[in-house]
């Protein structure tokens, strides 16, 4: 009975996530967006001085539209609504990052959606978090 007992407790132990691994938002967020609007998303990174016109605070989005605008975000990261400072569709500042492969001679051009949900998702915790501040 003792190592049915100790047998269960490893199982659950070994079976439980890290609780220090930052979600795929996050890091999918530091990989393309952090260099611009900073790590924790105000548009305070040292990038800031090189632009004419200063990176957004993406911790307000949702004060600035009136409640999070997860349809424009969506349309600004799969490039569909143009944003002057991420550069044009056919060479937007990340690159085709978030567009897969079709062939060899064209392009596909579907999202890489749950990349760009994981990045949405992670920009809508940062109003949350904003909001829980004083």
């Amino acid at each position: 009975m003792a190592v049915l007992a100790i047998s269960f407790s490893l199982t659950l132990a070994t079976a439980q996530p890290s609780v220090a691994r930052p979600n795929d938002g996050q890091r999918a967020y530091q990989q393309y967006c952090a260099v611009c609007h900073g790590e924790d998303g105000t548009g305070t990174s040292p990038m800031r001085v090189a632009f004419r016109v200063p990176p957004t605070d993406l911790t307000g989005l949702a004060k600035k539209a009136g409640g999070f605008p997860r349809s424009d975000l969506l349309r600004i990261l799969d490039q569909t609504k143009p944003v002057d400072a991420h550069g044009s569709r056919d060479l937007p500042i990340w690159g085709e990052t978030f567009w897969r492969p079709a062939g060899e001679e064209e392009r596909d051009r579907s999202p890489q959606s749950k990349t760009i949900d994981d990045i949405i998702s992670y920009l809508e915790s940062m109003q949350a978090a904003k909001a829980s501040r004083p």
